[in-house]
């Protein structure tokens, strides 16, 4: 009887051991069960933002943010306004506008690492993974400079949606992709006849295809028309888009769309999305008075003066689903952010 007990003992562990050794190795997922607090997974910083003009760098979810810049430190802030953030693609790099509209460029630290004095006035900034060489390139003058190995684009990207008639140009925005694609958004006015006293505005976006084979596109809307002799143009009220991103979820371009009544008081109104095939402008339906926006095959940012939100497809390894809205986390402000829009750049 016991030699019987002990064989089937034996058996049971057998059974037991083959059991254990099928089973996949255990991931620890992020939260809390019970008593017992789980593993935290390894989540990368990967965007940059300015809140009351101080530049942050913030984890995948939002849930710890760096403060890189010191508005008391001479160093490292030099001067108080900022804006136009960029992050680089090897998340070492954080390049942004000063007071003087001039390029700096800073480490994940806040450590100072150039400030490009040979810029002023610049409009946008971005950076480009150029094969490995990241590139700075840099909206000036309605030109293209670069603090980098130069990005080898098409020449003129911007002419071909000015008119010969037109009397004023300017370039508001800029992204440009791994193909080396160009979206911009731009304006305009030309006389509405040689010698009317009255100006047409334009203001639109437009896509330089660096591929031979593909038609450049072009989108503009008629604004307003203005007496030239009396009227100031940056004094009146003029809708343009001040960001445009590449949007590789849906093959389109997205903007943020401004109603001005003077260049610097800004009043925000609309996301929209231009969709180049269908030649289309949509709106995207997003957080109330949203202000900068970014999407793509993983997911989507969005930004307001009060907060940040970032919506995955799918949710980082090891990390739990957040409780609401699926798969969305949400960076709330203490105060409504001061220094507008609400920029970021988002590395995913």
């Amino acid at each position: 009887m016991i030699a019987i007990y002990k064989k089937i003992s034996a058996l049971y562990m057998c059974i037991l051991l083959l059991q254990l050794s099928a089973c996949s190795k255990y991931e620890p997922i992020y939260g809390v069960v019970g008593n017992e607090t789980l593993a935290t997974p390894e989540l990368r910083y990967d965007l940059a933002y300015i809140y009351d003009n101080e530049v942050y760098l913030s984890n995948e979810i939002l849930t710890d943010q760096l403060k890189l810049t010191n508005n008391s430190n001479s160093t490292n802030s030099p001067y108080t306004t900022k804006t136009h953030v960029a992050l680089s693609p090897d998340l070492d790099k954080i390049a942004y506008l000063d007071a003087n509209g001039t390029p700096v460029i800073i480490d994940i630290l806040g450590n100072q690492l150039n400030r490009l004095t040979q810029f002023n006035n610049v409009k946008d900034i971005g950076w480009h993974a150029n094969n490995g060489n990241t590139t700075l390139y840099i909206l000036v003058n309605n030109t293209l400079e670069f603090w980098g190995p130069s990005l080898n684009l098409v020449n003129a990207p911007f002419d071909f949606v000015f008119p010969s008639t037109a009397l004023f140009t300017t370039i508001d925005a800029i992204d440009i992709n791994e193909n080396l694609d160009i979206a911009f958004s731009y304006r305009y006015y030309q006389p509405i006849t040689t010698s009317s006293l009255y100006h047409e505005y334009y203001y639109g976006v437009g896509i330089q295809y660096s591929s031979s084979a593909l038609v450049d596109k072009n989108y503009q809307i008629y604004d307003n028309f203005y007496t030239h002799s009396t009227q100031l143009y940056s004094n009146e009220l003029f809708i343009f888009y001040h960001m445009v991103r590449f949007n590789n979820a849906n093959g389109g371009v997205d903007l943020a769309e401004t109603v001005n009544t003077k260049e610097n008081n800004n009043d925000f109104q609309w996301l929209r999305n231009y969709q180049a095939l269908s030649a289309t402008i949509n709106n995207i339906n997003s957080i109330n008075s949203a202000c900068y926006y970014e999407a793509n095959n993983k997911g989507e940012v969005v930004a307001n003066v009060y907060q940040i939100q970032k919506y995955f497809v799918n949710l980082p390894q090891g990390v739990f689903p957040p409780s609401g809205s699926s798969n969305t986390f949400t960076l709330n402000f203490d105060n409504a952010n001061n220094s507008l829009p609400t920029y970021f750049e988002w590395q995913p």
